[in-house]
């Protein structure tokens, strides 16, 4: 399986990002927290998919959406680290 370097370069961005918030409410809570939030959880699903997926879609198309999926949920993560630990 072959997907295009802007996929990976987009998988990578999600994840420095996600990186990112946990070492801000590393640096702010002095703990590790993780959000769990529906968005999180629907990413990962839709990451646990995405190999069962092959069978009948192109990779670049599930992992578009996967992708789409973990963007949102990391905005959201981002979003909640902004605005502070008080909405959790």
């Amino acid at each position: 399986m072959r997907l295009s370097v802007w996929l990976w370069v987009w998988a990578l961005l999600i994840a420095l990002v996600k990186i990112a918030s946990c070492a801000v409410f590393f640096i702010r809570l002095k703990r590790m927290i993780s959000v769990h939030s529906v968005l999180n959880k629907m990413a990962g699903f839709a990451l646990f998919l995405f190999p069962l997926s092959w069978g009948f879609a192109k990779p670049a198309y599930s992992a578009i959406a996967v992708c789409l999926l973990a963007s949102a949920a990391a905005i959201q993560e981002a979003r909640i680290v902004v605005r502070g630990a008080e909405d959790l």
